[in-house]
């Protein structure tokens, strides 16, 4: 009897060990958002000159195995967005997403989040092996891209609902 208590406490230590880790809330940048990732992830800062003046890009990403998180936002000029058609700004977000992974536009479908617009993305990726869903949101001046990328035979998991479903504005 008490080789079996044994037993069922190290069946159990074994499956709590083999459960994911909780996801922690993340707050990237100067707080205007948050989001949910399995892991603190971490800040990159890409500075790209415009036609509008140097612009700074901020990335949040944690990767794990074969998939990586990211969110990625930048702020324009509020001049800049006043004189561009939202449409033409998502359509080359759109375009910089594909481009950044050598991928292919599987999918496309416009959405919102609250009264912001924006487009959901599937991505094949040029290795064949991966696809990338991005969500792309333009909020006043700020331009929002949330991104998982995966194997393809992973592109239904239950993690991209708890990602993309977590993302927040908490500052508009």
């Amino acid at each position: 009897m008490r080789l079996r208590s044994i037993g069922v406490l190290a069946f159990i230590a074994i499956l709590s060990s083999c459960q994911k880790p909780e996801w922690i809330v993340v707050t990237p940048g100067d707080g205007a958002s948050s989001i949910s990732m399995p892991s603190t992830p971490r800040e990159e800062i890409q500075r790209v000159t415009t036609p509008a003046g140097d612009i700074d890009v901020r990335t949040f990403v944690f990767e794990q195995e074969d998939i990586a998180y990211s969110i990625t936002y930048t702020d324009f000029p509020e001049a800049l967005i006043a004189t561009r058609d939202t449409e033409k700004m998502l359509d080359s977000a759109r375009d910089g997403a594909i481009s950044s992974v050598q991928g292919t536009l599987s999918a496309e479908t416009k959405i919102t989040l609250e009264e912001f617009p924006g487009r959901e993305l599937r991505i094949d990726m040029s290795d064949g092996k991966h696809t990338a869903i991005s969500r792309i949101y333009l909020v006043k001046s700020r331009l929002y891209q949330l991104s998982l990328a995966m194997p393809k035979e992973d592109s239904s998991s239950d993690d991209i609902t708890k990602f993309f479903g977590s993302f927040k504005l908490l500052r508009k």
